[in-house]
């Protein structure tokens, strides 16, 4: 745990719901959909100062992490990212001060527009189908997205999509994006497999970054993965970048029990491109922490010397039954502290 998270002085999160409504949150971890997430039906930005962030930075003030426990917490964008937000003048300020309602909007924004997608992972949180039934794809509505458009957006420096595939659900706003904020930052979630037709010179052109979902190394693994045989696809997408001397890639292999004979072929991938990959992340699937961790740790103490600078990242993530008992014990106990405004 980072014990200098201030994500909610500078992030807001958001995703959509069933009935035109969104989640809300200042935090990446998806463990605290009870305790620090907001639904609503309209006025996103209204929620940057609710009571319930309020609080939650208030805590963050006072180094009190004990809403954190039992969560598993991800850090999302790159150390140089949060520095550098955490940094500015407004928040740096805001920090200092112990401010809990915030006199700006937030900095940077994570933001779901559709869970549609082409691939159909099966440790997905939000899977496209089941053998018995068809889910039906959950979107932004049209008036909360007029909303960050002309409400949100205009404030940001940053925003990263994600989805679903955005290349897939969004494309549109993506170019109404680098069409509009040209200037602003723009990284996109995505599994690589799209970026073809939305077009690799384009992506180079407007300095689109890209978080490049890594499944497998193989066709015959993908597909046991994801479902899907995209993954000539998403390789050759990637190749293709790389050798038009795109700089802005991340990749990111989420190991699971299927894909982790795969893991030392993509550590070799990274190490022959180090060059044109600007950071590589191996994050095994939250529910098979235990299993992966033993393959990972083995082969961080392979490669982490062959990477002074940092480049391949490995992270731990576990929601084992442990974890998952932990929050619903403490669940209540935190909404007790909201409650009484502690």
């Amino acid at each position: 745990m980072d014990r200098n998270c201030y994500y909610s002085y500078y992030l807001m999160e958001i995703s959509p719901l069933k009935d035109n409504r969104a989640l809300v949150s200042t935090c990446f971890s998806n463990t605290f959909r009870p305790e620090n997430r907001l639904t609503i039906e309209k006025d996103i930005k209204d929620t940057w100062n609710s009571r319930q962030f309020q609080f939650q930075r208030k805590l963050l003030l006072r180094k009190d992490w004990s809403f954190c426990l039992g969560s598993d917490c991800f850090t999302g964008p790159s150390d140089e990212t949060i520095k550098r937000l955490v940094n500015e003048e407004e928040v740096k300020n805001a920090i200092a001060e112990g401010k809990t309602r915030l006199n700006y909007l937030p900095k940077m924004i994570i933001m779901a527009i559709s869970f549609a997608c082409n691939n159909n992972c099966y440790f997905c949180n939000n899977p496209k189908k089941t053998p018995r039934k068809e889910f039906k794809v959950t979107q932004l509505g049209d008036n909360l997205l007029k909303e960050i458009k002309e409400e949100i957006i205009p404030f940001v420096e940053q925003v990263t999509l994600t989805g679903g595939e955005p290349f897939l659900a969004n494309p549109e706003f993506i170019d109404w994006f680098i069409s509009h904020h040209h200037e602003k930052i723009l990284t996109v979630v995505t599994n690589g497999t799209l970026l073809h037709r939305f077009g690799l010179e384009k992506i180079i052109q407007h300095h689109i970054g890209l978080i490049i979902s890594f499944y497998a190394m193989n066709k015959k693994t993908y597909r046991e993965v994801t479902g899907t045989n995209n993954f000539a696809a998403m390789f050759d997408n990637t190749n293709e970048l790389m050798r038009l001397g795109y700089k802005h890639m991340r990749l990111v292999f989420t190991l699971c029990r299927r894909s982790i004979a795969d893991l030392d072929e993509f550590c070799q991938f990274v190490l022959k491109n180090r060059d044109n990959i600007r950071e590589a992340i191996v994050q095994n699937d939250c529910f098979e922490g235990e299993e992966s961790h033993r393959q990972m740790r083995k082969l961080e103490f392979k490669y982490s010397p062959l990477f002074p600078d940092n480049k391949l990242i490995f992270k731990y993530r576990n929601q084992g039954v442990l974890h998952r008992v932990i929050r619903r014990f403490y669940n209540p106990c935190y909404s007790l502290r909201y409650f009484l405004g502690r």
